[in-house]
């Protein structure tokens, strides 16, 4: 505020003519002001962002892996507070094409013909989600959709050891809806 009343002294000074004179109805720039109080906000001090309580289930991940044209992602963790549980819901591609219908009602006169769009997932879309060993490579859980999996779209994995872990997403034709929580 006292910045303000510094700056309007000086810019009134500079914006007065040498023929205005000012009137005696106004008031004086530098006398209104200083008998009012200059207030200050002290500084708020700076405070560490709150600990969580042990035990409480944070997410560590959450991501929508596009895997239509195929590859693979990972996720590496170290996990010390357990269960690590990783939940997900895959979506695969959809794909539309026209097929040659024909049904036979017993009578050649009822044979009906005809073209039809049939609509449905891709036969070749596929997901799997591991959760792998990192210090030694193997593969300690396996879940997924299609190929080697059954066709359900949900999964869930939980881990209830402590180690050193990487989760793999990998697929075709699919997208993976992921997250993974563990406790702090």
């Amino acid at each position: 505020m006292f910045m303000v009343v510094i700056t309007g002294i000086v810019f009134s000074g500079c914006m007065q003519a040498d023929n205005i004179v000012p009137s005696s109805s106004a008031t004086p720039v530098g006398t209104a002001i200083q008998d009012e109080p200059v207030a200050y906000s002290p500084v708020p001090a700076v405070t560490e962002t709150p600990k969580l309580p042990p035990g409480t289930i944070i997410e560590i991940y959450n991501e929508t892996i596009d895997l239509t044209y195929g590859g693979e992602e990972s996720f590496p963790y170290d996990l010390v507070n357990t269960p690590m549980v990783v939940t997900f819901k895959v979506y695969p591609v959809i794909v539309e094409y026209e097929k040659f219908l024909s049904r036979d009602v017993g009578y050649i006169a009822n044979t009906t013909k005809h073209w039809s769009t049939v609509t449905m997932e891709d036969p070749e879309a596929w997901a799997e989600v591991k959760l792998v060993d990192r210090n030694t490579g193997n593969t300690l859980k396996a879940k997924g959709y299609n190929g080697d999996y059954s066709s359900s779209k949900f999964g869930e994995i939980t881990m209830t050891l402590p180690g050193s872990y990487e989760v793999k997403f990998a697929g075709n034709k699919v997208t993976i809806n992921a997250t993974i929580t563990a406790p702090v």
